[in-house]
């Protein structure tokens, strides 16, 4: 992102279901893989990056093929958060544990675990820490036991985890007073996650981007037939939809660019034109100090590459919301 070549190895990618795909996609073995994308660290903007990246054609088929449907945007529309989901996914877990199907006990295990983890910390009712440990090994006979329990513990899903996004009216709130006033309102990326709701209930011009990114979701993210903008439109039809040079001549007051920039391969080309079309920019992001940068993100985000951008283009950031922070996410706004 910057003129320096110094760097030092931060960390390796953890194994997810992205880079179980890409190795199976590629031949390799998964270890193998990580191990060859180490996420460097640079010394001086300390923005972390993959040692190496894929090819486009390799890109185009992860988002296009291997994985076309972004899960966690569609599960905050799903309807999956429930103790009902949860026991029916837990006996298909149990199945796959005794066909020994490794491909469904990874992707049970995740699922199980995630709406574990979105339970409101307020709300349970069970050692959360003890049945995330029983998921992990497969001991399932725990949960006979601690059924009564996690039913009555399902209530609203904790804010920014998996099954409610970023649809919150505290950040909302906070987002809003930094950039006032704001009487309009952009995103881009997923457009199932956000807060489109909110601004309409606040009386904002509600805009959807569209904007071509390779190693991003594409229009055959479809669940039943629709994708995720028919979707959207579909449950909020005061969304406008329009295009990256469009959004140029129309500039928004607020743009919300969730989990988006640690796709991009040329984050400050994307952030000079970003500027260009709003005046200010909410981003929640990976919290990249404490976990390590997934494979099928190209960069990582400190406060301090947060930072090098904001001087680099004349701007202040506000890291004063926190409330991401449990979920394992920043939030910055530029303004």
């Amino acid at each position: 992102m910057c003129d320096c070549t110094g760097a030092k190895v931060h960390s390796l990618p953890r194994s997810n279901r992205y880079s179980e795909e890409i190795a199976k996609h590629l031949g390799v073995a998964e270890d193998v893989l990580l191990a060859s994308l180490e996420n460097l660290i640079c010394e001086k903007c300390q923005l972390i990056y993959k040692s190496h990246w894929f090819e486009s054609s390799v890109l185009n088929s992860l988002f296009n093929d291997l994985i076309p449907i972004h899960p966690r945007g569609w599960d905050t529309v799903s309807g999956r958060f429930s103790a009902e989901t949860f026991f029916r996914e837990m006996n298909l877990y149990r199945q796959a544990l005794k066909l020994q199907d490794v491909e469904n006990i990874n992707r049970y295990r995740r699922a199980l675990s995630s709406i574990l983890d979105s339970i409101r910390s307020a709300d349970i009712k069970f050692d959360r820490d003890a049945a995330l440990k029983h998921i992990a090994s497969g001991s399932l006979d725990y949960f006979k036991d601690a059924a009564e329990d996690i039913i009555a513990s399902f209530g609203k899903p904790e804010p920014f985890k998996r099954f409610s996004g970023h649809a919150s009216e505290a950040l909302w709130e906070h987002a809003a007073a930094v950039a006032q006033p704001v009487r309009s309102y952009a995103e881009i990326g997923c457009p199932l996650w956000g807060m489109f709701r909110l601004a309409i209930n606040a009386g904002a011009r509600p805009v959807y981007v569209k904007k071509a990114e390779i190693n991003f979701w594409t229009e055959k993210c479809r669940v039943e037939k629709m994708n995720c903008l028919e979707k959207c439109s579909s449950i909020m039809p005061d969304v406008k939809v329009t295009s990256w040079n469009e959004l140029k001549l129309d500039k928004v007051d607020l743009i919300g660019v969730f989990q988006y920039i640690d796709h991009l391969e040329h984050p400050l080309a994307f952030f000079q034109e970003l500027f260009e079309r709003a005046k200010a920019v909410v981003t929640v992001i990976d919290d990249a100090d404490k976990s390590p940068s997934y494979i099928q993100h190209f960069t990582g985000w400190t406060p301090h590459a947060i930072g090098f951008v904001a001087d680099t283009f004349g701007k202040q950031v506000d890291n004063r919301f926190t409330s991401t922070q449990a979920a394992g996410h920043s939030t910055f706004i530029f303004h």
